[in-house]
């Protein structure tokens, strides 16, 4: 029996569905996403899916599978949405367009996931609670990469 795909996709209800799982949990928090990076029938909007995603603490790795054919004119806002969801998390946005390229964004996920350093501060003032907060992390050494989410919500 052949099945035929039906086209939709609710990718943020998904993303938000995890996070909302995590957010109890103890320990590292990672949402892995492998998809097309189109969303036709969430529910809920991007923002509210990062949100939740911050608020959890959890870093949200993303590959996105190219078409074979990779036609002009074709709609990159689901890549967009995954960039702009990884990078405000902690995480990595991967373009995947073989099999090559799957197994070494896995690898590549795996080796980060074992290689990372925590880094964690108290605020003075502690700042009104459920209140979105910006952070910023420099190092001295141009040749180190900082990757980190953008912020916390205050609890």
């Amino acid at each position: 029996m052949q099945r035929h795909p039906l086209h939709y996709t609710s990718l943020y209800d998904a993303v938000f569905l995890a996070a909302e799982s995590l957010s109890s949990a103890r320990g590292r928090k990672v949402i892995l996403v492998i998809s097309d990076g189109t969303d036709t029938t969430s529910q809920v909007q991007l923002r509210d899916c990062l949100k939740l995603a911050q608020n959890s603490e959890a870093v949200v790795y993303a590959l996105v599978v190219q078409p074979i054919k990779s036609e002009p004119g074709r709609n990159l806002a689901g890549e967009h949405a995954m960039i702009f969801l990884t990078e405000r998390t902690g995480g990595k946005f991967f373009k995947v367009s073989s099999p090559e390229s799957l197994h070494s964004s896995f690898t590549n996920i795996s080796d980060e996931l074992r290689t990372q350093y925590y880094l964690g501060y108290y605020p003075r003032p502690r700042g009104e609670k459920g209140k979105f907060r910006k952070i910023e992390i420099r190092v001295g050494n141009p040749t180190y990469k900082i990757r980190a989410r953008e912020g916390y919500y205050a609890k």
